[in-house]
């Protein structure tokens, strides 16, 4: 097509066939340019697995550093305090106490808290994640 100016307009398919279809030297720059874009996906998605949130507890005083998740149900309300904001036992604290058998037995849990030390993760969900370790 022809405008006023002397220029010669062409279309998509008219320029395909000037240079020539998707061939062999197309596929394989294609392929090129998508190596890069294959590992920018993984390593956009390892976060999601890798950064994964593990449920976890305060590790007691009186426990080993092989301490098993759970706690008996008697003891969580004498070792942890009770977090209103997410309704659930607290995972970053702990209360301050001895965790002697006569406290366990008073029933009567201490008021005061203290942070976390260290912690107790639950691997029944993720065996390992970049949290836990």
């Amino acid at each position: 097509r022809a405008d006023g100016g002397g220029k010669k307009e062409m279309g998509y398919d008219e320029v395909l066939l000037h240079l020539g279809e998707f061939g062999r030297y197309q596929k394989r720059i294609y392929f090129l340019l998508c190596l890069p874009t294959i590992s920018c996906a993984f390593h956009k998605l390892a976060g999601v697995f890798l950064q994964a949130k593990v449920n976890h507890r305060c590790l007691l005083p009186y426990e080993f550093a092989n301490a098993t998740y759970p706690l008996p149900p008697e003891r969580i309300n004498m070792t942890l305090p009770w977090d209103s904001a997410t309704k659930s036992w607290s995972s970053c604290s702990r209360l301050d106490t001895n965790f002697t058998e006569e406290y366990f037995d008073s029933g009567v849990p201490a008021n005061r808290t203290v942070p976390c030390q260290s912690w107790v993760y639950d691997p029944t969900k993720y065996v390992s994640s970049a949290v836990t370790e």
